[in-house]
Protein backbone atom coordinates (compact mmCIF):
# COMPACT_ATOMS: atom_id res chain seq x y z
CA UNK A 1 0.00 0.00 0.00
CA UNK A 2 1.79 3.10 -1.23
CA UNK A 3 1.74 6.35 1.02
CA UNK A 4 -0.69 8.32 -1.37
CA UNK A 5 -3.28 5.94 -1.25
CA UNK A 6 -3.34 5.95 2.43
CA UNK A 7 -3.66 9.75 1.77
CA UNK A 8 -6.05 9.09 -0.36
CA UNK A 9 -8.08 6.85 1.33
CA UNK A 10 -7.86 9.45 4.95
CA UNK A 11 -8.71 12.16 2.93
CA UNK A 12 -11.98 10.03 1.20
CA UNK A 13 -12.75 9.51 5.12
CA UNK A 14 -12.68 13.12 6.32
CA UNK A 15 -14.41 14.28 3.12
CA UNK A 16 -17.21 11.66 3.51
CA UNK A 17 -17.30 12.16 7.18
CA UNK A 18 -17.79 16.14 6.78
CA UNK A 19 -20.50 15.72 4.01
CA UNK A 20 -22.16 13.04 6.19
CA UNK A 21 -22.11 15.66 9.44
CA UNK A 22 -23.58 18.27 7.31
CA UNK A 23 -26.56 16.31 6.08
CA UNK A 24 -27.19 15.53 10.05
CA UNK A 25 -26.97 18.75 10.96
CA UNK A 26 -29.21 20.38 8.19
CA UNK A 27 -31.69 17.81 9.46
CA UNK A 28 -31.24 18.35 12.76
CA UNK A 29 -32.00 21.69 12.35
CA UNK A 30 -35.17 21.16 10.42
CA UNK A 31 -36.18 18.05 12.32
CA UNK A 32 -35.25 15.28 14.70
CA UNK A 33 -33.36 13.05 12.91
CA UNK A 34 -35.22 9.47 12.84
CA UNK A 35 -32.94 6.04 13.25
CA UNK A 36 -33.43 4.83 9.60
CA UNK A 37 -33.19 8.38 7.87
CA UNK A 38 -29.53 8.14 9.86
CA UNK A 39 -29.08 4.42 8.72
CA UNK A 40 -29.56 5.31 5.18
CA UNK A 41 -26.72 8.00 5.27
CA UNK A 42 -24.65 5.24 6.74
CA UNK A 43 -24.80 3.31 4.43
CA UNK A 44 -24.06 5.85 1.20
CA UNK A 45 -21.32 6.74 3.28
CA UNK A 46 -19.94 3.52 3.37
CA UNK A 47 -20.86 2.45 -0.34
CA UNK A 48 -18.81 5.55 -0.93
CA UNK A 49 -15.27 4.39 1.21
CA UNK A 50 -15.79 0.85 -0.66
CA UNK A 51 -15.37 2.40 -3.95
CA UNK A 52 -11.68 3.23 -2.55
CA UNK A 53 -11.20 -0.48 -1.85
CA UNK A 54 -11.83 0.16 2.09
CA UNK A 55 -14.07 -0.13 4.84
CA UNK A 56 -15.69 2.03 7.57
CA UNK A 57 -16.99 1.36 10.74
CA UNK A 58 -18.91 3.15 12.99
CA UNK A 59 -19.02 2.67 16.69
CA UNK A 60 -19.04 4.08 20.10
CA UNK A 61 -16.22 3.73 22.65
CA UNK A 62 -17.40 2.29 25.68
CA UNK A 63 -15.32 4.02 28.03
CA UNK A 64 -15.76 7.68 26.86
CA UNK A 65 -18.74 7.05 24.86
CA UNK A 66 -17.12 9.26 22.17
CA UNK A 67 -18.13 8.19 18.28
CA UNK A 68 -15.51 6.31 16.53
CA UNK A 69 -14.99 5.92 13.22
CA UNK A 70 -12.41 2.98 11.93
CA UNK A 71 -11.43 3.15 7.78
CA UNK A 72 -9.58 -0.33 7.14
CA UNK A 73 -8.00 -1.64 4.02
CA UNK A 74 -10.62 -4.02 2.61
CA UNK A 75 -7.89 -6.83 1.26
CA UNK A 76 -5.84 -7.13 4.59
CA UNK A 77 -7.50 -5.50 7.44
CA UNK A 78 -5.39 -3.24 8.41
CA UNK A 79 -6.67 -0.27 10.27
CA UNK A 80 -6.11 2.83 8.29
CA UNK A 81 -7.52 5.96 9.98
CA UNK A 82 -9.17 6.18 13.11
CA UNK A 83 -10.72 9.03 14.48
CA UNK A 84 -10.29 10.15 17.36
CA UNK A 85 -6.87 8.25 17.45
CA UNK A 86 -6.76 5.73 20.27
CA UNK A 87 -4.50 7.86 22.14
CA UNK A 88 -7.47 10.86 22.36
CA UNK A 89 -10.12 7.68 23.44
CA UNK A 90 -7.15 6.97 26.18
CA UNK A 91 -7.06 10.76 27.17
CA UNK A 92 -10.80 11.34 27.55
CA UNK A 93 -11.21 8.31 29.28
CA UNK A 94 -8.30 9.30 31.77
CA UNK A 95 -9.66 12.92 31.93
CA UNK A 96 -13.09 11.75 33.05
CA UNK A 97 -11.68 9.41 36.18
CA UNK A 98 -9.70 12.31 37.06
CA UNK A 99 -12.57 14.16 36.77
CA UNK A 100 -15.02 11.63 39.05
CA UNK A 101 -11.86 11.49 41.08
CA UNK A 102 -12.06 15.36 42.14
CA UNK A 103 -15.70 14.99 42.26
CA UNK A 104 -15.95 12.36 44.59
CA UNK A 105 -13.23 13.35 47.04
CA UNK A 106 -14.83 16.86 47.40
CA UNK A 107 -18.35 15.73 48.20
Amino acid sequence: MSKESVQEAIAAAEVAKAQAQTEVEQQAKSEEIKPDQLEIVVQQLQEFVQTLNRDIAFSVDKESGIDVIKVTNQETGELVRQIPSEEVLLLAARLSEATGLLVNTEA
